[in-house]
């Protein structure tokens, strides 16, 4: 509904800056926030606001596949994007079978992430999306 916080109403108030303008504003934030490490009052802008991943669900608004940015404001060392699950043709075993596939994009900083580290995650995300049965546990 639009209501999970009160920091999607402090996102509006940022795009409402004339373009031009944007990149001076976001620059001054991530001076203040994370060279300085204050928080801007009334804003909810502070060093660890955005974490240091972003993962989005694009595929929750029928997007397919996307490739996200970087958010210039942000000390994020990764933004991952998670497409629509589809069904398609995809060779198995040498054979042509429909299958379902989910697309999945990511931006890595490598001022903070090395390509080796990337890689070691990536390999485990699909080991998981390949044996998912890995990640369920006994409640009882």
């Amino acid at each position: 509904k639009g209501q999970d916080d009160k920091s999607i109403a402090k996102r509006h108030s940022l795009s409402k800056i004339p373009w031009p303008f944007r990149a001076w504003v976001f620059r001054f934030i991530r001076w203040m926030t994370y060279e300085w490490g204050w928080t801007i009052p009334g804003s909810g802008l502070s060093k660890d606001v955005f974490g240091s991943a972003l993962i989005s669900n694009i595929g929750s608004l029928r997007l397919d596949y996307g490739i996200p940015a970087l958010m210039p404001a942000s000390n994020l060392s990764f933004v991952q994007a998670i497409g629509t699950v589809q069904e398609k043709a995809v060779v198995k075993d040498g054979k042509i079978v429909i299958q379902s596939v989910l697309p999945i994009s990511g931006t890595f900083d490598h001022r903070i992430v090395d390509g080796f580290h990337v890689s070691k995650y990536v390999r485990g995300l699909e080991h998981y999306f390949r044996n998912p049965e890995e990640l369920m546990f006994d409640t009882e």
